[in-house]
């Protein structure tokens, strides 16, 4: 036998090695990168390249077989049940193998009807005609498995009644009607199908092949045609099958073709005279099929496969090619007859870019080849072989369809070999790689035996290296410092060898970084104080990814973010600080952003029912849901304590403590008592420890911050201590106590950005403290109503799919809360909007705003005649700026028809104003002047700026960003009981002053305003 592995071994390695990397270049495909080849069997090994294209700035992978002709493994054609049925690479691979076939390797063969699945081509297997053409070229193998290629020329005639009838539909073809294309007589056997698949009229003559003198040399001049034919009971280019009628059928369209018979059958509306001499056939009549071939190399063709494309012609590229840059699948010959079954991927991004027609004839030439055909490609290129340790084929590229595609035809090799037991040669594991300067691999070998069957792990194996690189005797390579490629050798008992291919890179232009906890890739990172990371890098070349260890990269970190080890072990410093970590391998640098800051966790956000606080006889503790006593949210903790004669009262508490957390976040509403207040918290041990946390002199809100004990496991009470004044007695309100790491206030709110296309909304939501936050922060809001949406903790980004916005305008909405109960809130608007609803808007400013509202239902407008107007400069009434928020915040005012209102004059509340106004007064947003008298709504009387927008802050929960409003020359008439709602909407940007830098507080509210300010805050 000869072996492949060792004919390359002893051709192929000193040249590769004087070469290099240079040994694969390539004018067609771009510069090489690298290359490997696996041996397969009896003189056939796979090889797969990679170039890079200046042009496209991405890769091409090719992938081909090698075949020697022998007589072990032969060339063999295949399609699937029938010529039409259409079949994967991997299952026509199964049904050789369930033959006892070895497939060595294979790849999709011709282009066919997409519709049908007729091949366009000649298809030939086991030197039988399963599918005819003429004018198309093809490649023929001979039973010893040399290959050649042409153009068949085919001539197939049906000899009946004395007259020679040329088959012009071919044998195996879809009937059509004669013309330029085709058409004519048809000639069908069962490799077409069970049936003639024929759609309309005709006739169809059924034939039954004589079995008698098969292998008969009939003569030149006996054959009628001048051509010797060989007598057969199947159609053979160069034979005649003689066969006898057995029916003549007036066929209304499909018909059976009976086991063992063929059909000629042609149109109904085709030539009248070859019809009428087909209706004159009778049972028992002669009818003989010839198939022949100028070119009498078809005669010898054992198997045959037809090409669209003549690639390469006595060394020359053709003419006329496909110039579509694909994937491409061909089949060259060389001088000395070796057969190239070619593959190039295409159409993936970081996998191949593909190549026309033009280039892979060009390829085929560098590689040897003198005649060569192009087969489908596409998403139909796929290659396949079984590696000697495997039992199967197994495709070995990547399909642009994304998967192996049923295709009409294939060619593979096969052989009948089996194992002999006797070693052969070796196959190191990994046969090829791509390795970063410095980096180690491990290589291993296995046994084959001389019919190239894996007979397991070799034993006793040296190795040795040339190139880039050493080796260690036990298989250990370590790649040099500079970029080149190696070849290592192992070798065996009794003188086995085999080889890997490797190239060493010694600049990668990629370095990605990874967590290696979660396998995510590192851009930027954002740690605690203290916290640990371990990260790990891997690099890329050419979009290949490159095989390498910790020692191949050095790790820096300035310093005052941290520190990093060898091996990438980052531990962030105990600050808060901002830098880069970096990560170097050869000339190639990737920093890292690097930022340490501290964070801040939710303990008790007091927005339940209930809370980590408990009553005791000192001090009682209820929820409080008016909004002036709120700093977050909706409600706070109200604590009425007494110190009493002992001078002290407690707050139960059971509220453990995250582990590394060292301050303790509150908001208190003081009473200024000149009391003071003190954390109680215990250890593992259960023993107290107390750590003070404000004197409760002051008034107003305000944030303290309390340094934890060393060792404190939980907060199990607050405790009011007497300060020697008057009031022994008091009340604090409390609100969003948070843990931190670090002396952290944090009263930034998140930043929200949104982006609709189409009905596809993206909202990023980013915190200057919070790394994340959960699904419940984040709320997706349209017109005003909750919408679900997806939420991705990691990334901060919230999508969502948006009903569709029909003709009038929505507001979509995205707020967020952090852990500091800090609120931020964008808004959007997505549809078009009525262009005029109000007579009386025609170019006025806030026209859009009261359309708005017109079509959410907030406001029904004036009605005189038949003319709807808004009256948008008049002062609105503080009845109908009640109506206007409640329905602006969808209340069913139906569910407060019960509710008893305490004003002083109620009775002049206008009727359709009067459940508005008890829904508001029962939610606690309106609540009424206090006069000498009682307590009044003055419900006819125009509403003060002031007024609105108290009455709009107390509809928000409380953390949105307060401005100062120092700023505007009239601050000093904004009461003290709005100054907080003034001061949140004028941080949301609702409220934004008039241009004279003047807020006019006291000045009536005009109903365009306030159609302004209610679109803004959805």
């Amino acid at each position: 036998m000869k072996h492949w592995m060792k004919q390359i071994t002893a051709a192929g390695l000193s040249l590769s090695l004087l070469l290099g990397q240079a040994a694969l270049a390539s004018d067609a495909l771009g510069h090489d990168l690298h290359a490997g080849h696996t041996a397969l069997s009896e003189g056939a090994g796979l090889t797969r390249a990679y170039f890079w294209s200046d042009t496209y700035k991405d890769l091409r992978t090719e992938r081909y077989v090698s075949y020697t002709p022998n007589e072990d493994v032969k060339p063999t054609v295949a399609y699937g049940d029938t010529v039409l049925k259409r079949a994967t690479l991997s299952t026509m691979a199964r049904g050789l193998e369930a033959q006892g076939k070895r497939v060595v390797g294979g790849t999709n063969g011709d282009f066919y009807v997409f519709a049908t699945g007729q091949p366009l081509g000649l298809v030939v297997t086991d030197g039988i005609l399963r599918s005819s053409a003429s004018y198309h070229s093809a490649v023929g193998f001979r039973a010893d498995g040399t290959a050649f290629v042409g153009t068949p020329n085919l001539l197939i005639t049906a000899t009946m009644l004395g007259e020679r009838i040329t088959v012009f539909g071919g044998v195996n073809k879809i009937r059509q009607v004669r013309s330029v294309d085709g058409g004519g007589l048809t000639l069908l056997t069962r490799d077409f199908g069970a049936t003639t698949q024929n759609t309309s009229a005709g006739v169809d003559v059924i034939l039954r092949p004589v079995a008698e003198d098969l292998g008969e040399v009939i003569s030149a001049e006996d054959s009628g045609a001048g051509f010797e034919l060989t007598l057969s009971d199947m159609p053979r280019i160069g034979g005649r099958v003689r066969c006898t009628v057995d029916q003549v059928i007036e066929a209304a369209g499909d018909n059976p073709i009976p086991e063992g018979c063929f059909v000629l059958t042609m149109n109904g509306k085709d030539d009248e005279g070859t019809l009428n001499m087909l209706r004159s056939l009778q049972p028992g009549d002669e009818v003989n099929i010839d198939i022949t071939s100028e070119d009498t190399r078809w005669a010898e063709a054992t198997e045959a496969l037809g090409a669209m494309y003549r690639l390469l012609d006595n060394g020359q590229v053709g003419a006329n090619l496909n110039a579509e840059r694909t994937a491409r699948t061909a089949i060259g010959v060389k001088e000395d007859g070796t057969v190239i079954f070619y593959t190039v991927d295409g159409k993936q991004a970081g996998v191949s870019v593909g190549a026309t027609c033009a280039q892979v004839a060009m390829r085929l030439q560098e590689l040897g080849c003198v005649e060569a055909v192009g087969l489908d490609g596409g998403g139909s290129t796929t290659i396949g072989v079984t590696y000697p340790d495997k039992n199967y084929m197994e495709v070995v590229n990547s399909p642009s369809d994304g998967a192996e595609r049923s295709n009409s035809t294939a060619i593979f090799l096969t052989t009948e070999l089996k194992a002999t037991g006797e070693p052969g040669s070796l196959a190191l594991s990994p046969g090829d790689a791509l390795l970063l300067a410095g980096a180690q691999l491990s290589l291993s070998a296995g046994v084959l035996d001389t019919a190239y069957y894996s007979m397991g792990n070799a034993s006793g194996v040296t190795y040795t290296a040339e190139g880039a690189g050493e080796v260690t005797p036990e298989g250990v390579f370590t790649a040099g410092a500079s970029s080149g490629s190696a070849v290592v050798t192992g070798t065996g008992s009794g003188g086995v060898t085999g080889w890997a291919d490797i190239t060493v890179v010694d600049t990668p232009d990629q370095i990605v970084v990874k967590n290696e906890a979660t396998g995510g890739t590192i851009s930027a990172l954002s740690l605690d104080p203290g916290e640990t990371v371990s990260l790990t890098a891997s690099s890329g070349w050419r979009n290949l990814l490159l095989q390498s260890q910790d020692g191949c990269y050095t790790w820096k970190c300035d310093e005052a973010v941290g520190s990093i080890t060898e091996d990438g072990t980052f531990t962030a410093g105990t600050k808060s600080a901002s830098g880069n970590l970096t990560v170097t391998a050869g000339g190639k640098t990737v920093a890292i952003p690097v930022n340490v800051a501290g964070h801040v966790k939710s303990l008790e956000d007091m927005e339940g029912t209930e809370t980590g606080f408990t009553s005791t006889d000192t001090a009682t503790a209820e929820i409080e849901k008016t909004l002036n006593n709120v700093r977050t949210g909706l409600q706070s903790l109200k604590v009425d304590y007494d110190t009493g004669e002992e001078g002290t009262a407690q707050l139960d508490a059971r509220i453990a403590i995250p582990g590394g957390e060292h301050y303790l976040g509150l908001w208190v509403l003081s009473d200024g008592s000149g009391n003071n207040l003190t954390a109680v918290f215990e250890n593992a041990g259960g023993e107290e420890l107390l750590a003070p946390v404000a004197g409760l002199s002051f008034t107003g809100w305000k944030h303290v911050l309390v340094a934890i004990p060393e060792g404190a496991t939980a907060l199990t009470g607050l405790r009011f201590i007497y300060g020697g004044g008057e009031n022994r007695t008091g009340t604090v309100w409390l609100d969003q106590l948070t843990s931190s790491n670090e002396d952290l206030e944090d009263t930034t709110p998140p930043t929200i950005d949104i982006r609709v296309k189409g009905i596809q909304l993206t909202a990023t939501v980013n915190d200057n403290v919070d790394r994340s936050l959960s699904a419940g922060a984040v709320v997706l809001q349209y017109d005003g109503a909750t919408l679900t949406g997806s939420w991705n903790e990691q990334t901060g980004t919230l999508t969502a799919t948006l009903p569709a916005p029909g003709a009038i305008r929505h507001r979509v909405t995205v707020t967020a809360v952090d852990a500091s109960g800090n609120l931020g809130r964008a808004s959007l608007d997505v549809g078009e909007g009525a262009t005029l609803i109000f007579d009386d808007m025609e170019d006025h400013w806030a026209a859009s705003y009261a359309n708005y509202l017109y079509e959410q239902g907030v406001t029904k407008g004036a009605t005189s005649g038949d003319v709807l107007n808004y009256l948008p400069d008049t002062d609105i009434t503080r009845a109908e700026f009640f109506t206007m928020v409640a329905r602006w915040m969808g209340l069913d005012l139906s569910r407060y028809e019960g509710v008893s209102l305490p004003f002083a004059d109620t009775k002049d509340i206008p009727s359709w104003a009067l459940s508005a106004v008890k829904a508001m007064y029962d939610r606690g947003i309106v609540q009424g002047s206090q006069e000498f008298d009682g307590l009044y709504a003055h419900p006819n009387d125009s509403i003060n700026r002031a007024e609105a927008m108290t009455i709009l802050g107390r509809t928000q929960m409380r953390g949105y960003p307060e401005a100062e409003i120092t700023g505007f020359t009239d601050y000093a008439q904004v009461p003290a009981w709005s100054e907080a709602y003034v001061r949140s909407l004028v941080g949301q940007g609702v409220v934004n002053g008039y241009e004279d830098n003047t807020l006019r507080p006291l000045a009536p509210m005009s109903r365009g305003q306030v159609a302004k300010v209610l679109y803004t805050l959805r």
